[in-house]
Parts: C-alpha cells; structure tokens; sequence
C-alpha cells in the first residue's frame, strides 16, 4: 500500500469565469481568481474585481422592441428625405445615416449599423467634415464590429482614426493617445499582443511627456500594459506595471483615496497569481482600510472585505478570516437582504473557512445557502453554479462520503464542459477534484489520467514553480505512488515541494506535500528520510495551530509517521515494535472516530495494520 490513497491530496477551489479585461488583470485557475490551495477542500469565490477599459461605447441608449419599431419608419424617412433634397452625399445625409446606425445599435441590431456609419465616414471626408467627427464615427464602428465578433475588421476603422489623428494633430496629442489605445485593445482582442504592447506603450510615452507621469490617462494606460502582459504570462512585467499605477494614482488622489482602490486590488491579484500572498496580504488589507475612510463605498468594501479574508484564510489565519467574512456578509445582507445572489461570494468563502476549520455541518449549511441562491438566480449552465456544486462534493468527500460527492462533481464537470473546452485552464479544477473522488471511491485507473490532465493544463499558463502546479504535482504523486511507480512519485513530490519554499505560501500548503514525501520514501525503504519529512511535516502542523491529535490533517501526519517508525523499530529493534503497532492501532481508532468507516482514510489505516511487520 503506496501513499497514493487520497489521503494527501489537495482538493482546489473551484474556477470561475475570469475577469473582465482592461485594466483588471486575469487571474489564473484561479487564481483567479487566483488558485488558492488548503489540507482539506477550500473552494473560495473568485476575488472580487473592478475596473473597465476607456473605450468609445457605440451607443448609450437602450430601447425596447415596440418603441424601436415606432421609431424606425421615421429615422429611415429622415434619411431618404435627405437624400431626395440633397443628394446622396450631403452632410445632411451623413447626419441621417449615422443617426438610423445609432438607433439600430441602441435596438441591439449591430448587423445594420456597419453600412450606415461607414458611408457616414465616407460622406464626411468629401465634405470635409471636421476630422474629430470622422474620427469619433470611426471609433463607434470600430466597436460595433469588435462586438459583432469582427476583431480582425474592427482594426481597420481604429486603424484610419489613428492616422487621420496624427495627421492633424502630429504625434504628441492626448487624442492621438487615445487613437492608441483603442487600437491596442482591440489588437489586444484579437491576440496580436506584440502590436498591441506597442500602441500601448506609445499611448503611455505620449502622456508622461504632455502631463508628466503623475496623470489619469498614464494610469490608464500602465493598467492597460500591465493586462496585456499579465494575458501573456509575462507577471514581472505586469505587476511592475500595475505598482507604478498604484503610485501615480496615490500621488493624484492620496493613499486612501477612493480612486487608488481598484489598482490596489488589481495589484494584489497580480501577487496572488504570482503565489506572492504575504505581498498580497498587505494590498488587501489597503483595500479595506480605503473602504473604511470612504463610507459611501459600502458595496466595495463587502467586496475588498471578502478578498481579504479569502486570502487570509489561504493563508492559515483563520481567526482573522472569520470577522471580516462576518463583516461583509453583513454588509451585504442589510443592502441586498439575505436571499440576494450578491450575498453569495460571502457564503461560499465562509463556508470554505469553516471547512478548512473541520467544522463541517455549519460549512455545509453555508454552501447550501449560496447553491440554493444560485439556482433561483443563474441558468443551469452557468460556471458559478457548477462551482457551487463542486465546492458542496468536496466537503462530503471530507466528511467521507464519497458516493454523495461523486453525482455532485460530474454534474458540475459536465456544465464546466459545455462553457470551456476539454483543455481550458478552468478546465483542472474539476479533473483534478473529481480524480479525488474517484481515488476515495478506490477507482484509482480513473484518478491517474485525470490527475494529469490537470496538471498539463496548469503548465500550460503557469511556471512550474507556482503553488497550484506544485498542489497538482503532489496529487500526481499520491496516484503514482499507489500504482507502484515509486521513484516517479518522489520526482514529482520534490518538484511539488519547490513551489513551497518562497516566502508568502502558507506553511498549511506544504504539510500534505512532506507527508506525502515521507510515505514514498517509506515505501522505498529509505526510513531515515522518511523520518525527516514526517518529522517537518509535525513541525508545519503546530506552526498552523494544529495541534489536536483528533484532527484529520494530523492524523494522516501521524499515521504514516507510526508506520514508518514500525518498520524502523522492526530493522533496528524488533522488542520495541509490539508498542508501535498498538500506538498504529490507536492512530486507526481515532480516525476512524473521526472520519467514519465508509471513508477512504480509515480504509487506508486498516491497510496500514495489514502492512506494519509483527
């Protein structure tokens, strides 16, 4: 019996839909949000993010169906109008053009419109319209094609603003900045990420030059690079980007202004997906602090409130959590009451607290509440209700019930699977979480490939040496362990183990990964070693306060650390090894007191006994 048993593995939070581009960053696997990694399952609600690209919307006006058909005889009147008196191409008719496009887009009609505002454009340059309004045309067509799902066609009316831009006001112009930008994003879109860096960064050069460093638009566009790269996995360079943000927003606004908060949150999501949590910890902290100064953000605070408790609780400090969960649960609930979907993201992460507590009926009373919410308000396809389902599973596989978890997860993989294709970085969590349901149920030919899955998924958008790769590798390892593949197992649990040694991942994240080292190397007859990792495994246990030899995460510790000193014992001392076994056999007891006969842990402890030398 190899330590490929479940009974180290990591169960991951579940994803989510990433969020909205510029200048929010995306995170990872979740990351998300941001993965985030404990013992026992700790699915969190993605962190809570804010910020929107400066963008030429195509029209802010909104109309229902029967006032469009009202209008359209009329504005389509206007127009032939126009044309029977002057012709087809007077700026009368220019005007009438682009008007019947901006109600067709107000309609949500976007097919219309493209025709109309490019013969408005095209009117407007023999009339020799001013070229702000060309440009401004140009702008909204641009739009329109990049939301009709024509990225490729929307660079050429972007491109054309651009150069009507520079040719009228030379290179140094806010508006030429602007023309930039907009051509960055929607390059950007369309995945030409290196012309897009360069718009960019021309965007940015032209402002420190006409405003200095210390402006809105170099903000803007140090967000805008700092997506952009974070899109391409270059993180240095994005969080770079995103703290100079951060401080040229702080010399505009002050440190506690309203308007730094949400590139101080950007900020430390950029650190999250980075596996950088203590730099996290502080931005997070940050967010609250400007919440608590600026009482007319009540909503936000809920928001930023909920991140940082999130990330404290990946962090092991779950007593400091808990208050600022209850906080903005309560926040949330005297704005929207306790039935409102807003009040969800609270109730999934303080259910994954009380999880990761060990207080598992009070945690599941919080998941059913947030599911529930989620089944009145989102259709049955949407990846947070899939979430919900998966988070649910994972704590009925800790509590050791398997085969209620199992319906759970497969439901919410199949939604995940009609939302992302098979290989999508949100695509892991699931494999990986229902790989451990299968090991729990014994079916460990399912598990194996679904444990790599997972882990090629993460390396495809992650280093080897960020905390969610070495969670995967360590599962990896647990499965390969079991199937007698020793020496692969240890290759992959000493990689897990790198992504642990950098300041700012929770000491919680590696206690699996050294238990785990140690039952391989025990299986391999190298017990000394084993001792050692054992050993530091214990040493972590009491660093996070987790002491009690009734809880489950020690009690794994425990039993392969007995194990390991029975065979030690029988090499070196077999008078001693009688005392060992009872000392397994109370190890046994306890879990099973603990887990209950039906779950996999004492299954594997049973094993144990068969295992240890008499």
């Amino acid at each position: 019996m190899g330590a490929g048993t479940s009974s180290n593995k990591t169960p991951e939070a579940a994803p989510a839909p990433a969020p909205a581009a510029q200048p929010a960053p995306a995170p990872a696997p979740a990351p998300a949000p941001v993965p985030t990694n404990q013992v026992v399952s700790v699915p969190n609600e993605p962190a809570e993010n804010s910020g929107a690209p400066r963008q030429v919307a195509p029209s802010k006006l909104k109309l229902n169906d029967e006032l469009f058909q009202e209008l359209l005889p009329k504005y389509q009147a206007a127009l032939k109008s126009a044309e029977e008196q002057y012709g087809p191409d007077h700026k009368d008719v220019m005007v009438k053009a682009r008007n019947l496009a901006g109600l067709y887009l107000a309609a949500k009609r976007l097919e219309e419109a493209p025709p109309l505002l490019e013969r408005s454009v095209e009117i407007a340059i023999k009339e020799n319209v001013a070229v702000t309004e060309i440009v401004q045309t140009l702008y909204i067509l641009a739009a329109t094609l990049k939301d009709m799902g024509k990225g490729e066609e929307a660079l050429e009316p972007a491109g054309r603003a651009l150069k009507l831009k520079l040719e009228e006001l030379g290179p140094e112009h806010s508006d030429v900045a602007l023309a930039h930008n907009n051509i960055a994003i929607l390059l950007q879109n369309c995945g030409q990420f290196e012309r897009a860096k360069e718009h960019f960064l021309n965007a940015l050069d032209i402002n420190v030059k006409l405003h200095g460093k210390i402006h809105a638009d170099c903000s803007r566009d140090l967000c805008n690079l700092s997506n952009l790269l974070n899109e391409t996995g270059q993180l240095e360079e994005a969080t770079s980007y995103m703290r100079q943000a951060v401080e040229v927003d702080e010399g505009l606004y002050g440190q506690y202004a309203l308007e730094v908060a949400d590139k101080v949150n950007n900020l430390a999501l950029l650190y999250e997906v980075k596996g950088r949590y203590n730099d996290a910890l502080p931005m997070r902290r940050k967010c609250v602090e400007i919440g608590d100064k600026n009482p007319e953000c009540v909503e936000e605070l809920a928001s930023w409130l909920n991140n940082y408790a999130r990330l404290l609780k990946d962090l092991g400090r779950y007593e400091e959590a808990k208050p600022a969960l209850e906080r903005s649960l309560k926040i949330r609930e005297e704005s929207h009451g306790t039935e409102h979907l807003a009040t969800a993201p609270a109730l999934n992460n303080m259910a994954s607290l009380l999880q990761s507590m060990g207080e598992y009926e009070e945690s599941l009373r919080y998941y059913e509440r947030c599911l529930v919410l989620k089944e009145k308000e989102l259709d049955s396809n949407h990846p947070s209700l899939a979430a919900s389902l998966n988070n649910k599973g994972m704590l009925f596989l800790a509590m050791g019930k398997p085969r209620v978890a199992l319906p759970l997860l497969l439901q919410a993989t199949q939604i995940y699977k009609t939302v992302y294709a098979d290989d999508h970085p949100q695509m892991a969590t699931p494999a990986n979480n229902l790989a451990m349901i299968y090991e729990g149920l014994g079916k460990y030919e399912e598990a194996l490939p679904l444990f790599q899955l997972a882990l090629e998924i993460k390396l495809k958008i992650l280093s080897p040496q960020h905390p969610s790769v070495g969670l995967s590798l360590n599962n990896l390892a647990n499965a390969l362990n079991a199937h007698g593949k020793c020496a692969e197992a240890e290759e992959r649990c000493r990689a897990s183990l790198i992504a642990f040694d950098k300041e700012g991942v929770s000491p919680m994240d590696a206690i699996p990964k050294w238990n785990t080292l140690g039952w391989i190397l025990s299986d391999l007859g190298r017990l000394d070693e084993a001792a050692e990792a054992f050993e530091k495994a214990v040493v972590l246990c009491a660093e996070c306060n987790i002491k009690a030899e009734s809880h489950p995460l020690m009690l794994r510790v425990r039993g392969g650390q007995i194990l390991n000193e029975c065979r030690i014992a029988d090499r070196e001392s077999p008078e001693s090894l009688k005392a060992k076994h009872e000392d397994l056999k109370l190890a046994y007891q306890k879990l099973l007191e603990v887990r209950g006969e039906e779950h996999y842990e004492p299954m594997v402890a049973a094993k144990l006994l068969e295992k240890a030398p008499m």
